[in-house]
């Protein structure tokens, strides 16, 4: 690998802080289209490059990540968590920008890690508006048990005026999210096999159109990994621990978690009959209730795989 270019770019809100190895070469640019053409000048002199690294950093790295898949680079936005182990393993602990550009440069040329597709950008639409309607649920919820535990006070006016700003909101995002569905051929069908499944409604088929796209192309092992629905063991010697979840997308998991349990206690039979089981086997509700979200995804992701 030291025939090849591994590039590190640490971002934050205004700036790039870039690595370059085998050279070390390091730099600072302004994270603006101007400084995104600055970059693709500089990239272009070198030959080889294996992977520009980057971390997703709630959003600030998506513009220059499209800038430079489109210009034909090698890109890869990772887990910053995972970036995070890999530097303290290494005995890395100091934290800066440039130093930050580094470990994932070095990260990049160690673990390879997959490049990323260019952003559909009518999926991110829809994403972004399912981020939004969830939002807007919460405040609702709020709002609801505000007024619910402040009858009759004198903000009480405020909160059923806000509450019906909220709903009037929901609605309005609801039909914006379906209208996106509709006209988006495959994302309608994925979305109309989904809802095929008791327990599955509009709301949560769009969720899952939209923040699990591999659903239906990845096997049931990497799915139930991806949304944190794999049990973790902790066993150590002759001790036995209990396993448990970690990671994975958690708005996924805490969004299917009620149309879990809804399909699981009432609608859905045979998730209803498994859990009747783990329950009579002595798993307690809750572990219960999890084991079915994972039958469940598993279910839903091989359900779109035979359909696409």
């Amino acid at each position: 690998m030291s025939d090849y270019t591994t590039i590190g770019i640490d971002v934050s809100k205004h700036f790039l802080d870039i690595c370059i190895l085998p050279t070390g070469e390091t730099m600072h640019i302004a994270n603006n289209k101007y400084g995104y053409k600055k970059i693709v000048t500089i990239f272009s002199k070198y030959e080889n490059i294996f992977r520009i690294v980057m971390e997703h950093t709630g959003g600030y790295q998506k513009n220059i990540a499209e800038y430079l898949i489109q210009k034909g680079f090698p890109v890869s936005v990772v887990n910053p968590i995972r970036v995070r182990y890999f530097a303290k393993a290494n005995g890395k602990r100091a934290k800066t920008d440039i130093i930050d550009a580094l470990i994932l440069a070095q990260y990049g040329s160690i673990h390879k890690p997959e490049l990323t597709k260019n952003t559909d950008y009518n999926l991110e639409e829809l994403r972004q508006l399912v981020h939004r309607r969830a939002n807007l649920v919460e405040m609702l919820t709020a709002e609801r048990n505000s007024l619910e535990k402040n009858p009759g006070t004198a903000e009480t006016k405020s909160i059923k005026y806000t509450i019906n700003v909220l709903e009037k909101e929901i609605q309005k995002i609801t039909l914006f999210i379906r209208e996106r569905i509709k006209n988006n051929p495959e994302l309608k069908r994925k979305s109309e096999i989904l809802q095929t499944v008791s327990g599955i409604g509009a709301e949560c088929a769009a969720l899952l159109v939209s923040e699990v796209p591999e659903l239906g192309k990845v096997s049931r092992r990497q799915i139930a990994a991806l949304i944190g629905l794999a049990p973790i063991n902790r066993d150590s010697g002759m001790k036995k621990g209990h396993a448990f979840i970690q990671g994975g997308r958690r708005n996924v998991r805490c969004s299917l978690y009620m149309p879990t349990i809804v399909a699981s206690t009432q609608c859905n039979p045979v998730l209803k009959e498994y859990y009747n089981r783990l329950v009579a086997n002595g798993k307690p509700k809750k572990v219960a209730i999890i084991a079915c979200m994972r039958k469940l995804v598993i279910f839903l992701n091989s359900l779109l795989a035979k359909n696409f």
